[in-house]
């Protein structure tokens, strides 16, 4: 098959999943901050 699996630990997948949502967070409020944010344009420094 084309598609394949991968198995990650339970604790691996929960430490990621918190740092995705740490960085999301952190990027929302950044864009708050900037107005909209358009995803075309590269952020500014």
């Amino acid at each position: 098959m084309a598609l394949e699996t991968i198995t990650i630990p339970l604790e691996t997948y929960k430490c990621l999943r918190g740092h995705l949502e740490k960085a999301n967070e952190i990027f929302n409020s950044l864009g708050m901050a900037e107005g909209l944010a358009s995803e075309s344009k590269p952020l500014k420094p």
